[in-house]
């Protein structure tokens, strides 16, 4: 099966599979339920292989049945439209892992591209709050760095940042300042390092000796333990 070969060959147990992101917010709801729907689809047919990750446990189950796991995540809020009830409803069709913003702002709060980077919303911090609820992780990787100061502050659960860099060693509009990572590794979170080049170097060329730059520096000013890779790929 070309799917299960595309996993093996990049030697990768278990993956985030994103069903909203950037597009027209009027499709937002409908693309994400198409999306997951035919991801969970695909899980099936392949159960022998696969399975869909809805709790921490799977992703040991995954490595000691020898299958790729999938999480469904969001990078974005709009499918939820002004609907806090629909957060629910994409929880149980598997949700686990939620971005706020992606780089423009949205109903729940700024994006890191805006000229002016707001906070959360009202509805945004209800959005927090929710997501807490039904513990789904909340990631601020493309928000402002103010929603993520926001979030850190009335989240209950630790605050991630699955896919971002250092401000400090390159800066980026995604980029993470040494202060805000200091704080999510303080709530027991983690920021995950892309290896696009454009985000970790100035030029549109990056070696691994960029992306070691990265994570040393996080290291550094957060702890080993709430370092990883986000490669954004």
């Amino acid at each position: 099966n070309q799917y299960i070969d595309f996993w093996d060959a990049a030697g990768v147990n278990v993956a985030c599979g994103t069903y909203a992101g950037p597009g027209p917010i009027e499709r937002a709801f409908e693309d994400s339920v198409t999306g997951i729907a035919q991801a969970r689809s695909i899980v099936d047919a392949l159960e022998d292989r696969m399975l869909l990750v809805l709790e921490a446990d799977h992703i040991e189950r995954a490595q000691r049945e020898n299958k790729h796991g999938l999480i469904i995540d969001f990078q974005n809020t709009t499918p939820f439209s002004d609907d806090l009830d629909r957060i629910a409803l994409f929880h149980n069709m598997g949700l686990r892992m939620c971005q706020l913003t992606y780089n423009i702002s949205n109903l729940a709060g700024g994006g890191c591209t805006e000229v002016h980077k707001s906070g959360l919303t009202s509805f945004g911090r209800a959005v927090v709050e929710r997501l807490n609820e039904l513990t789904i992780i909340v990631d601020v990787s493309h928000c402002s760095e103010q929603v993520g100061w926001d979030a850190v502050e009335i989240s209950t659960s630790p605050v991630i940042v699955s896919h971002s860099c250092s401000a400090s060693v390159c800066y980026h509009d995604r980029g993470k300042s040494d202060v805000f990572a200091k704080a999510i590794a303080d709530q027991g979170g983690f920021i995950g390092v892309v290896t696009i080049p454009g985000f970790i170097q100035k030029t549109t060329e990056a070696t691994l000796d960029d992306v070691a730059d990265h994570v040393t520096h996080l290291v550094n000013a957060m702890g080993i333990e709430h370092v990883g890779i986000g490669t954004d790929k």
